[in-house]
């Protein structure tokens, strides 16, 4: 019943589904803890179809010993199927270790959150977390498919 047709009256012309927002975004580790500044915790998504754009900027405020991967909490669940696997573009600022470090993010299938890895040499490691620090920030842009 409800939607729009864009560029012809097909069934394949049929948009059914437009949502824009905001949710609040929360970075997780492995283990300890991560906390998101509630000044810098929102994240922008727009969702057309089945394809989720989200951007933003998230401000770390403190961490407790974080440990292993990385998470960054996205609104919708992915699909489920490699095929719908997707990059994030991140940029992170602030980090410990005082050099610059290459972090790979990926949208897992059937997950609702980012895995940022750090890359090393041939290849990743999973100890992006303990790389964040009281003040560290992300850049994200990431569009990717939901079921």
């Amino acid at each position: 019943s409800g939607g729009v047709y864009l560029g012809g009256t097909g069934a394949s012309n049929k948009l059914e589904d437009y949502e824009s927002g905001t949710y609040v975004a929360t970075m997780t580790a492995t283990s300890g803890s991560i906390s998101v500044s509630s000044t810098y915790d929102e994240l922008s998504y727009i969702k057309v179809g089945n394809l989720v754009t989200v951007t933003g900027y998230l401000s770390v405020s403190s961490v407790s010993s974080p440990v292993g991967n990385l998470f960054i909490s996205l609104p919708f669940t992915s699909g489920n199927s490699f095929k719908y696997q997707s990059a994030a573009g991140t940029k992170f600022n602030a980090i410990s270790g005082g050099s610059i470090q290459d972090m790979w993010a990926i949208v897992f299938p059937n997950e609702a959150r980012i895995t940022t890895y750090r890359a090393v040499a041939n290849s990743v490691s999973s100890d992006a977390a303990q790389y964040m620090q009281s003040n560290s920030d992300v850049r994200i842009s990431v569009s990717y498919y939901t079921p």
